[in-house]
């Protein structure tokens, strides 16, 4: 069984607050909301645009694919049923007979 350390508590939170200060001084800072909104404005978002457009087209493919998939069984469903109704006419001939 792995030794685990545990720490105090205020070991802990000197860590976090650590971690939280780099994790701030990391991220793009803005002078104000104009700024940020120009920011935002000119992100390139096209690979999210590429994304929807994937996501799109499997959507549109698992369509086809499940309007196929329920012709088909249409399809045998009235196979079945037709195979049904040519046994019981057979059958009642032999009954017939």
């Amino acid at each position: 069984m792995p030794h685990i350390q545990l720490l105090d508590s205020s070991k802990a939170q000197q860590i976090i607050k650590r971690m939280a200060y780099e994790i701030y001084e990391n991220k793009q800072k803005f002078e104000n909301v104009n700024e940020f909104i120009s920011f935002r404005n000119n992100q390139n978002i096209q690979p999210m645009l590429e994304g929807e457009q994937y996501l799109n087209e499997q959507k549109r493919k698992e369509e086809e694919t499940s309007i196929r998939v329920a012709f088909h069984l249409a399809k045998q469903t009235e196979q079945v049923k037709q195979n049904n109704e040519l046994f019981w006419k057979n059958f009642q001939l032999l009954n017939n007979s």
